[in-house]
C-alpha cells in the first residue's frame, strides 16, 4: 500500500492503495497472477487518465497563455497608435490606461476611440470613463 501511494499518490491515494492491497491480500495463491493483471491493468488505466488531464491542463494553459500574449500585443499597439497621433507622452498614459483593460472588446473600443477623437485629453476622458459610444 505504501509502495503504491509513494508511486504516484495523485493515481493513488491512500485510501485507493489500501482497498487495492486489501483485495490482492485476500486472494489465495491462484488467484494471484489474475489479481496482478488487474492491478497492471487499473495502473494503466489510472496513467493514462492522468496523461489526459495533464494534456487538457497543458491545452488550456496554452491557450491562457497566448490570449495574455495576443492583449498584450493590442496593448502596444493601441500606445503606438496613440504615439503617433498624440505624441509619445499621451501613448504613456494612454499605455498606463490600458492596463486596467483586460477584454479584447475594451481594447477595441479604445482603438476606434484613437480614430474618432481629435484629442489625447478626449481620448483619455473617454477611456477613463469607459465610454462606450463612438
Amino acid at each position: 500500500m505504501e509502495w503504491l501511494s509513494t508511486i504516484n499518490p495523485t493515481l493513488f491515494p491512500a485510501d485507493s492503495a489500501a482497498e487495492m492491497v486489501r483485495k490482492l491480500t485476500q486472494l489465495g495463491a491462484d488467484e494471484d497472477s489474475m489479481a496482478y493483471s488487474v492491478l497492471e491493468d487499473k495502473l494503466r488505466q489510472r496513467l493514462r487518465e492522468s496523461e489526459e488531464r495533464g494534456e487538457e491542463r497543458g491545452i488550456r494553459l496554452g491557450e491562457e497563455r497566448a490570449e495574455a500574449r495576443g492583449i498584450a500585443r493590442e496593448r502596444e499597439l493601441l500606445r503606438e497608435q496613440a504615439s503617433r497621433k498624440f505624441g509619445d507622452a499621451a501613448g504613456r498614459r494612454v499605455a498606463a490606461a490600458l492596463a486596467g483593460i483586460g477584454d479584447e472588446a475594451g481594447l477595441l473600443r479604445v482603438g476606434r476611440w484613437i480614430i474618432d477623437c481629435a484629442t489625447a485629453a478626449e481620448l483619455l476622458a473617454r477611456i477613463d470613463a469607459g465610454n462606450a459610444s463612438a
